[in-house]
């Protein structure tokens, strides 16, 4: 038998693999020069790339500069000026620590350093090819330091090969310079590409930062968050919902100054969003988080976007509430008045929100939701506190409230006389908001209000979907539809939620037994509940096509006011549309 042997790996082969951790493409060289940058006091920073990076990626800036054992001592593995003893990574407050990123590019690069503190008369230049000092010596040059890394990967084409085309990682390159654009906003930023200015940003205000690079927009119409709640405080924008994405790319969180992309984080501010924007459209937005760092630990992956809380409860519920009052809806009450946990139905304990992690990107369609055994989300549901503006930034505390019903068009559309103008409202997904708020209500009752049926109704059904159904018996109970089994495939309704009195009960199981045959999510989800109700609550809501009274319309503003709820139905189509009277009075000329 061969005998195993232990062998230390020679040291250039170390920082090549370590190398692989830290730099996957030319975007993760400009995150670490740039963060090295800002870790050292830069105002100014100037970016030249060539060749979507793989030719070139250069960071000049003015910051305090090295001395040239400084500079040599930079390219040793784990040599930093940013932690000194262990206890220094319970409280990170810097962008880079690791002291990685400089000798894992100096490994698969051609790796130039130039750097002249302001009280040097020269500068001090190095030049390391593969890992090896070729060069060093005095350089003219003003004080700050200059990081040249060209030919990434020219001594491992086995990663090289999986470098994209140019543009595609000039694309991942830009998308690095905005995220620590929106970072640090108070400093002058150049980004160059082939020779070509692409982006040329003063030291500004955050709003002008966010729009220029975001678009005008975001900072016009969007809502301005400052608030703080439990151990977070949390600044910036959030698009208006005229303001959407296919997927969460333009969601920006930032926590002591770093960009991350924390699944928890995600996952708390896309449950805000469920039934407030049409499936498979994700909000734009910038949030900046800060808090206590002992309370966070940013060293569980290389790149850093990754963070884990050590209280993640707490941070969950923090984000929900202030983006719901950011966004004029009621939040949780309390820390234990969020979300009924799913353990309600089961009688089990509640895993309560999820790990924090890192994720490409959010789920596209919906999910934010898929992670998290929650009830019905309860924001909405509620008229929002004194420190709300939108939903939309209209003034006032609902956008429903002072309207007053004029009529009815088409026997479809509601329209009602505003403080500013005219509003038009879709009956039908009216109807459906207020039922499903209704059926939240009940549902979170200890004894939801439930309308008896005089002759119990038998439904029969396909044998697996009668069985889907009656697995999930006990969870509907607590909506107010009781169901038992009749035998076989067949289903008896003997009560129907009392917010759905109306409705007829065997189209309403048949309906349900559709949904949860379709449904991917997880029984006990955010998304399972919001799907079920939103349901229920469209089946049973008026439909378009039915006269209305006055009286019948004008209540069901008034309630939608009371309640504070967005224009939105629980799938995310908007359903109040105001026409400002100025509008009107162009219209005609006056």
């Amino acid at each position: 038998m061969t005998q195993t042997r232990i062998n230390i790996l020679p040291e250039i082969v170390a920082n090549q693999i370590a190398a692989g951790e830290v730099i996957e493409r030319p975007a993760a060289v400009l995150k670490e020069l740039l963060e090295n940058s800002l870790d050292a006091g830069a105002t100014r920073i100037e970016i030249e790339v060539a060749r979507g990076g793989r030719k070139l990626v250069q960071v000049k800036d003015n910051a305090a500069g090295m001395w040239p054992d400084d500079v040599l001592l930079a390219l040793e593995r784990h040599a930093t000026s940013k932690i000194a003893v262990a206890e220094d990574l319970t409280r990170i407050s810097s962008l880079g620590f690791r002291g990685e990123a400089l000798p894992s590019m100096a490994s698969v690069a051609r790796l130039t350093i130039m750097s002249r503190p302001p009280e040097a008369e020269t500068g001090f230049r190095v030049v390391v090819n593969g890992g090896r000092i070729q060069k060093t010596g005095e350089t003219a040059m003003d004080f700050g330091t200059i990081v040249s890394v060209a030919d990434l990967f020219f001594n491992v084409p086995a990663r090289r090969k999986f470098l994209r085309q140019p543009s595609t990682e000039l694309g991942h390159l830009q998308t690095a310079f905005i995220r620590q654009a929106l970072a640090r906003a108070d400093v002058h930023l150049r980004l160059s590409a082939d020779g070509r200015r692409l982006h040329l940003l003063p030291d500004q205000t955050p709003a002008q930062r966010v729009a220029a690079l975001l678009g005008p927009e975001l900072v016009r119409r969007g809502a301005r968050v400052d608030l703080d709640h439990g151990p977070l405080r949390v600044t910036g924008f959030i698009g208006p919902p005229t303001l959407t994405r296919p997927s969460g790319g333009e969601v920006y969180t930032f926590l002591g100054g770093r960009f991350i992309r924390d699944r928890l984080v995600n996952h708390a501010l896309f449950g805000v969003f469920r039934g407030l924007l049409p499936r498979g459209r994700f909000p734009v937005a910038v949030l900046w988080l800060e808090m206590d760092p002992a309370l966070v630990d940013v060293n569980v992956h290389p790149t850093k976007a990754e963070v884990r809380f050590r209280r993640p409860d707490q941070v969950y519920e923090a984000v929900q509430t202030i983006v719901a009052r950011a966004l004029g809806l009621a939040g949780p009450a309390s820390p234990d008045a969020g979300s009924p946990p799913a353990a309600a139905f089961s009688g089990e304990a509640s895993p309560g929100p999820p790990a924090s992690g890192v994720v490409s990107e959010p789920p596209v369609g919906a999910a934010a939701s898929d992670q998290r055994a929650d009830g019905p989300s309860t924001v909405g549901d509620r008229p929002p506190g004194p420190t709300s503006r939108p939903w939309w930034s209209a003034p006032r505390r609902s956008p429903f409230e002072g309207l007053a019903v004029i009529g009815q068009l088409k026997a479809a559309y509601i329209l009602a006389e505003g403080p500013e103008g005219l509003a038009v409202i879709d009956q039908h997904a009216a109807y459906e908001r207020l039922n499903f708020e209704r059926l939240k209500q009940d549902y979170r009752a200890a004894e939801p209000a439930r309308q008896l049926l005089l002759v119990p109704e038998t439904v029969e059904l396909a044998p697996p979907l009668a069985r889907l159904v009656l697995d999930r018996a006990a969870w509907f109970g607590r909506l107010g539809l009781t169901l038992e089994g009749f035998g076989g495939a067949t289903i008896m309704v003997k009560a129907v939620p009392a917010a759905l009195s109306g409705a007829d009960p065997a189209d309403l199981i048949r309906r349900l037994a559709d949904v949860l045959s379709e449904l991917d999510a997880a029984p006990g989800t955010d998304e399972f509940f919001h799907e079920i109700l939103a349901e229920m609550a469209c089946q049973t809501s008026v439909r378009a096509g039915r006269r209305l009274s006055l009286e019948e319309m004008q209540a069901l503003v008034d309630d939608l006011a009371g309640r504070g709820v967005a224009p939105s139905c629980p799938h995310g189509r908007p359903f109040l549309w105001e026409i400002d009277l100025d509008e009107v009075a162009k219209a005609f000329k006056r």
